[in-house]
Protein backbone atom coordinates (compact mmCIF):
# COMPACT_ATOMS: atom_id res chain seq x y z
CA UNK A 1 0.00 0.00 0.00
CA UNK A 2 2.84 2.40 0.87
CA UNK A 3 4.40 1.84 -2.57
CA UNK A 4 1.08 2.52 -4.28
CA UNK A 5 0.57 5.75 -2.31
CA UNK A 6 4.13 6.84 -3.09
CA UNK A 7 3.51 6.22 -6.80
CA UNK A 8 0.24 8.18 -6.69
CA UNK A 9 1.96 11.07 -4.96
CA UNK A 10 4.70 11.13 -7.59
CA UNK A 11 2.15 11.12 -10.42
CA UNK A 12 -0.11 13.74 -8.84
CA UNK A 13 0.54 16.46 -11.40
CA UNK A 14 -0.71 14.08 -14.09
CA UNK A 15 -3.55 12.43 -12.14
CA UNK A 16 -5.20 15.62 -10.90
CA UNK A 17 -5.83 17.30 -14.29
CA UNK A 18 -7.05 13.95 -15.65
CA UNK A 19 -9.53 13.71 -12.76
CA UNK A 20 -11.21 16.92 -13.95
CA UNK A 21 -11.88 15.39 -17.36
CA UNK A 22 -13.00 12.11 -15.76
CA UNK A 23 -15.63 14.09 -13.86
CA UNK A 24 -16.72 15.87 -17.03
CA UNK A 25 -16.92 12.68 -19.09
CA UNK A 26 -18.38 10.36 -16.43
CA UNK A 27 -21.38 12.29 -15.16
CA UNK A 28 -22.80 9.41 -13.09
CA UNK A 29 -19.55 9.07 -11.13
CA UNK A 30 -19.42 12.81 -10.48
CA UNK A 31 -23.01 12.76 -9.20
CA UNK A 32 -22.26 9.72 -7.02
CA UNK A 33 -19.25 11.41 -5.42
CA UNK A 34 -20.82 14.84 -4.92
CA UNK A 35 -22.10 14.05 -1.37
CA UNK A 36 -18.51 13.17 -0.42
CA UNK A 37 -17.32 16.76 -0.93
CA UNK A 38 -17.65 17.87 2.71
CA UNK A 39 -15.84 14.84 4.22
CA UNK A 40 -13.10 15.09 1.58
CA UNK A 41 -12.53 18.77 2.39
CA UNK A 42 -12.28 17.90 6.09
CA UNK A 43 -9.80 15.11 5.30
CA UNK A 44 -7.59 17.41 3.19
CA UNK A 45 -7.55 20.07 5.91
CA UNK A 46 -6.71 17.51 8.59
CA UNK A 47 -3.86 16.09 6.49
CA UNK A 48 -2.45 19.58 5.98
CA UNK A 49 -2.48 20.28 9.72
CA UNK A 50 -0.99 16.87 10.55
CA UNK A 51 1.94 17.64 8.27
CA UNK A 52 2.45 21.29 9.29
CA UNK A 53 6.10 22.02 9.97
CA UNK A 54 5.73 24.47 12.84
CA UNK A 55 9.48 25.02 13.00
CA UNK A 56 9.35 26.50 9.50
CA UNK A 57 6.06 28.34 10.08
CA UNK A 58 7.23 29.83 13.40
CA UNK A 59 9.76 31.95 11.51
CA UNK A 60 6.93 34.11 10.23
CA UNK A 61 4.33 33.50 12.94
CA UNK A 62 6.76 34.80 15.61
CA UNK A 63 7.28 38.00 13.59
CA UNK A 64 3.95 38.20 11.82
CA UNK A 65 4.11 41.69 10.30
CA UNK A 66 4.35 40.51 6.66
CA UNK A 67 1.75 37.69 6.99
CA UNK A 68 -0.62 40.04 8.84
CA UNK A 69 -0.25 42.81 6.26
CA UNK A 70 -0.77 40.21 3.55
CA UNK A 71 -3.83 38.94 5.40
CA UNK A 72 -5.32 42.43 5.74
CA UNK A 73 -4.89 43.02 2.01
CA UNK A 74 -5.82 39.54 0.78
CA UNK A 75 -8.92 38.72 2.81
CA UNK A 76 -9.70 42.18 4.21
CA UNK A 77 -9.27 44.81 1.52
CA UNK A 78 -9.79 42.62 -1.55
CA UNK A 79 -13.38 41.61 -0.65
CA UNK A 80 -14.23 45.33 -0.32
CA UNK A 81 -12.68 46.04 -3.73
CA UNK A 82 -14.61 43.11 -5.17
CA UNK A 83 -17.81 44.46 -3.65
CA UNK A 84 -17.13 47.82 -5.31
CA UNK A 85 -16.60 46.10 -8.66
CA UNK A 86 -19.77 44.09 -8.13
CA UNK A 87 -21.71 47.30 -7.39
CA UNK A 88 -20.35 48.89 -10.58
CA UNK A 89 -21.26 45.74 -12.52
CA UNK A 90 -24.83 46.00 -11.32
CA UNK A 91 -27.20 43.63 -13.11
CA UNK A 92 -24.40 42.12 -15.24
CA UNK A 93 -23.62 39.64 -12.44
CA UNK A 94 -25.99 36.98 -11.16
CA UNK A 95 -26.60 36.56 -7.43
CA UNK A 96 -24.80 33.21 -7.56
CA UNK A 97 -21.69 34.76 -9.16
CA UNK A 98 -21.68 37.61 -6.62
CA UNK A 99 -21.76 35.03 -3.82
CA UNK A 100 -18.91 33.07 -5.44
CA UNK A 101 -16.76 36.19 -5.83
CA UNK A 102 -17.17 37.19 -2.18
CA UNK A 103 -16.41 33.62 -1.09
CA UNK A 104 -13.30 33.61 -3.28
CA UNK A 105 -12.05 37.05 -2.24
CA UNK A 106 -12.31 36.25 1.49
CA UNK A 107 -10.97 32.68 1.33
CA UNK A 108 -7.48 31.59 2.51
CA UNK A 109 -4.83 30.36 0.06
CA UNK A 110 -4.84 26.84 -1.32
CA UNK A 111 -3.60 24.05 0.95
CA UNK A 112 -1.05 23.21 -1.75
CA UNK A 113 0.55 26.68 -1.74
CA UNK A 114 3.45 25.85 0.65
CA UNK A 115 4.34 22.72 -1.35
CA UNK A 116 4.14 24.60 -4.66
CA UNK A 117 6.35 27.32 -3.19
CA UNK A 118 9.29 24.90 -3.23
CA UNK A 119 8.77 24.21 -6.93
CA UNK A 120 8.27 27.85 -7.90
CA UNK A 121 11.25 29.36 -5.97
CA UNK A 122 8.90 31.14 -3.56
CA UNK A 123 9.25 31.25 0.24
CA UNK A 124 7.66 28.03 1.63
CA UNK A 125 7.86 29.18 5.27
CA UNK A 126 6.13 32.48 4.48
CA UNK A 127 3.50 30.65 2.40
CA UNK A 128 2.82 28.26 5.29
CA UNK A 129 2.71 30.97 7.95
CA UNK A 130 0.37 33.09 5.84
CA UNK A 131 -1.84 30.08 5.11
CA UNK A 132 -2.20 29.19 8.80
CA UNK A 133 -3.11 32.76 9.77
CA UNK A 134 -5.64 32.99 6.92
CA UNK A 135 -7.26 29.63 7.75
CA UNK A 136 -7.61 30.69 11.39
CA UNK A 137 -9.30 33.96 10.34
CA UNK A 138 -11.54 32.32 7.72
CA UNK A 139 -14.47 31.38 10.02
CA UNK A 140 -14.86 35.05 10.99
CA UNK A 141 -13.94 36.90 7.80
CA UNK A 142 -16.00 35.06 5.16
CA UNK A 143 -19.32 35.09 7.09
CA UNK A 144 -18.83 38.80 7.80
CA UNK A 145 -18.37 39.74 4.15
CA UNK A 146 -21.10 37.29 3.08
CA UNK A 147 -23.58 39.09 5.35
CA UNK A 148 -22.35 42.51 4.23
CA UNK A 149 -22.36 42.08 0.46
CA UNK A 150 -24.48 39.13 -0.72
CA UNK A 151 -27.97 40.06 0.47
CA UNK A 152 -29.00 36.64 1.78
CA UNK A 153 -27.96 34.62 -1.29
CA UNK A 154 -26.15 32.00 0.81
CA UNK A 155 -28.21 29.00 1.88
CA UNK A 156 -27.27 29.48 5.55
CA UNK A 157 -27.04 32.53 7.80
CA UNK A 158 -23.66 34.19 8.41
CA UNK A 159 -23.74 32.98 12.02
CA UNK A 160 -24.34 29.40 10.96
CA UNK A 161 -21.66 29.66 8.28
CA UNK A 162 -19.19 30.92 10.92
CA UNK A 163 -20.13 28.01 13.20
CA UNK A 164 -19.72 25.44 10.42
CA UNK A 165 -16.37 26.86 9.31
CA UNK A 166 -15.20 27.04 12.92
CA UNK A 167 -16.17 23.41 13.52
CA UNK A 168 -14.45 22.36 10.28
CA UNK A 169 -11.17 24.14 11.06
CA UNK A 170 -11.26 23.38 14.79
CA UNK A 171 -12.15 19.71 14.27
CA UNK A 172 -9.32 19.23 11.77
CA UNK A 173 -6.88 20.94 14.13
CA UNK A 174 -7.95 18.69 17.03
CA UNK A 175 -7.49 15.54 14.95
CA UNK A 176 -4.09 16.80 13.82
CA UNK A 177 -2.94 17.36 17.41
CA UNK A 178 -4.04 13.86 18.42
CA UNK A 179 -2.46 12.16 15.38
CA UNK A 180 0.83 14.04 15.80
CA UNK A 181 0.90 13.07 19.48
CA UNK A 182 0.06 9.39 18.93
CA UNK A 183 2.01 8.74 15.73
CA UNK A 184 4.95 11.06 16.38
CA UNK A 185 6.36 13.87 14.27
CA UNK A 186 9.30 11.79 13.02
CA UNK A 187 7.04 8.96 11.83
CA UNK A 188 4.78 11.46 10.06
CA UNK A 189 7.81 12.96 8.36
CA UNK A 190 8.99 9.53 7.21
CA UNK A 191 5.53 8.80 5.81
CA UNK A 192 5.42 12.04 3.80
CA UNK A 193 5.33 10.16 0.47
CA UNK A 194 2.28 8.18 1.64
CA UNK A 195 0.58 11.41 2.71
CA UNK A 196 1.25 12.80 -0.77
CA UNK A 197 -0.55 9.78 -2.25
CA UNK A 198 -3.51 10.13 0.12
CA UNK A 199 -3.73 13.82 -0.74
CA UNK A 200 -3.78 13.03 -4.48
CA UNK A 201 -6.62 10.53 -3.94
CA UNK A 202 -8.59 13.09 -1.91
CA UNK A 203 -8.02 15.87 -4.45
CA UNK A 204 -8.95 13.58 -7.36
CA UNK A 205 -12.24 12.62 -5.67
CA UNK A 206 -12.88 16.29 -4.94
CA UNK A 207 -12.20 17.32 -8.56
CA UNK A 208 -14.43 14.57 -10.00
CA UNK A 209 -17.30 15.41 -7.62
CA UNK A 210 -17.01 19.10 -8.37
CA UNK A 211 -17.62 18.40 -12.08
CA UNK A 212 -21.16 17.15 -11.34
CA UNK A 213 -23.46 18.83 -13.87
CA UNK A 214 -20.66 20.89 -15.43
CA UNK A 215 -20.34 18.69 -18.54
CA UNK A 216 -24.03 19.13 -19.28
CA UNK A 217 -23.74 22.87 -18.83
CA UNK A 218 -20.70 23.03 -21.10
CA UNK A 219 -22.64 21.28 -23.84
CA UNK A 220 -25.80 23.32 -23.28
CA UNK A 221 -24.09 26.73 -23.26
CA UNK A 222 -20.39 26.39 -24.17
CA UNK A 223 -19.85 30.12 -24.70
CA UNK A 224 -21.10 30.96 -21.21
CA UNK A 225 -19.12 28.16 -19.55
CA UNK A 226 -15.91 28.94 -21.45
CA UNK A 227 -16.40 32.60 -20.57
CA UNK A 228 -16.48 31.55 -16.91
CA UNK A 229 -13.17 29.72 -17.36
CA UNK A 230 -11.57 32.77 -19.00
CA UNK A 231 -12.97 34.98 -16.24
CA UNK A 232 -11.51 32.95 -13.36
CA UNK A 233 -8.15 32.67 -15.12
CA UNK A 234 -8.04 36.46 -15.51
CA UNK A 235 -9.22 36.93 -11.92
CA UNK A 236 -6.36 34.80 -10.56
CA UNK A 237 -3.70 36.39 -12.77
CA UNK A 238 -4.79 39.96 -11.97
CA UNK A 239 -4.88 39.19 -8.23
CA UNK A 240 -1.35 37.75 -8.42
CA UNK A 241 -0.02 40.75 -10.38
CA UNK A 242 -1.62 43.43 -8.18
CA UNK A 243 -0.61 41.79 -4.89
CA UNK A 244 2.96 41.20 -6.10
CA UNK A 245 3.26 44.85 -7.16
CA UNK A 246 1.79 46.05 -3.86
CA UNK A 247 4.37 44.16 -1.75
CA UNK A 248 7.30 44.57 -4.18
CA UNK A 249 9.28 46.77 -1.77
CA UNK A 250 9.33 43.90 0.74
CA UNK A 251 11.51 41.94 -1.69
CA UNK A 252 10.89 39.94 -4.83
CA UNK A 253 10.49 36.59 -3.09
CA UNK A 254 8.16 37.91 -0.39
CA UNK A 255 6.05 39.83 -2.92
CA UNK A 256 5.85 36.88 -5.30
CA UNK A 257 4.90 34.49 -2.49
CA UNK A 258 2.08 36.72 -1.26
CA UNK A 259 0.97 37.33 -4.85
CA UNK A 260 0.79 33.63 -5.64
CA UNK A 261 -1.10 33.03 -2.38
CA UNK A 262 -3.61 35.77 -3.26
CA UNK A 263 -4.24 34.33 -6.72
CA UNK A 264 -5.14 30.81 -5.60
CA UNK A 265 -7.95 30.69 -3.04
CA UNK A 266 -9.32 27.69 -1.17
CA UNK A 267 -13.08 27.84 -1.68
CA UNK A 268 -13.21 24.12 -0.77
CA UNK A 269 -13.67 25.08 2.89
CA UNK A 270 -16.89 26.92 2.07
CA UNK A 271 -18.12 23.91 0.09
CA UNK A 272 -17.31 21.73 3.06
CA UNK A 273 -19.29 24.04 5.32
CA UNK A 274 -22.30 24.63 3.04
CA UNK A 275 -22.52 21.26 1.33
CA UNK A 276 -23.69 20.85 -2.25
CA UNK A 277 -26.80 23.05 -1.96
CA UNK A 278 -25.60 26.33 -3.49
CA UNK A 279 -26.75 28.46 -6.47
CA UNK A 280 -25.92 27.12 -9.94
CA UNK A 281 -23.57 29.96 -10.90
CA UNK A 282 -21.74 29.63 -7.58
CA UNK A 283 -21.25 25.94 -8.27
CA UNK A 284 -20.08 26.63 -11.83
CA UNK A 285 -17.56 29.17 -10.53
CA UNK A 286 -16.24 26.67 -7.97
CA UNK A 287 -15.93 24.00 -10.63
CA UNK A 288 -14.14 26.00 -13.33
CA UNK A 289 -11.86 27.51 -10.67
CA UNK A 290 -10.02 24.18 -10.73
CA UNK A 291 -8.61 25.01 -14.16
CA UNK A 292 -6.43 27.95 -13.01
CA UNK A 293 -5.58 26.04 -9.83
CA UNK A 294 -4.05 23.23 -11.90
CA UNK A 295 -2.74 25.33 -14.80
CA UNK A 296 -1.24 28.48 -13.27
CA UNK A 297 1.76 26.85 -11.53
CA UNK A 298 2.98 25.53 -14.89
CA UNK A 299 2.27 28.90 -16.57
CA UNK A 300 4.05 30.95 -13.90
CA UNK A 301 7.07 28.71 -13.27
CA UNK A 302 9.19 30.09 -16.17
CA UNK A 303 8.51 33.63 -14.92
CA UNK A 304 9.49 32.81 -11.34
CA UNK A 305 12.58 30.94 -12.57
CA UNK A 306 13.79 34.14 -14.22
CA UNK A 307 12.63 36.50 -11.49
CA UNK A 308 13.66 34.73 -8.27
CA UNK A 309 16.82 33.12 -6.88
CA UNK A 310 16.88 29.35 -6.42
CA UNK A 311 15.92 28.06 -2.96
CA UNK A 312 18.90 26.85 -0.95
Amino acid sequence: MAKLLTWLGAKGTLILPISLFVGLAWADLAALLRPALAPIVFLMLAMLMIRVDMVAARKHLASPMVPVLGLIWTIGVMPILFAGAIWLGGSLLSAGLVLALIFWASAPPLFSTPALAYLLRLDPALALGFLLVAVAAHPLVTPFFTALFTDGTATVSPTELAQRLGMLVGGAALIAVVVRKVVGVENIHRASASFDGLNVIAMAIFAIALMDGIGTRLLADPVYALGFIAFVMALSLISIAVTTALFWRAGRTVASTLGFSAGGRNIALVIGALGASIPDDTWLFFAVLQFPIYCLPAILKPLYDRLLPAQI
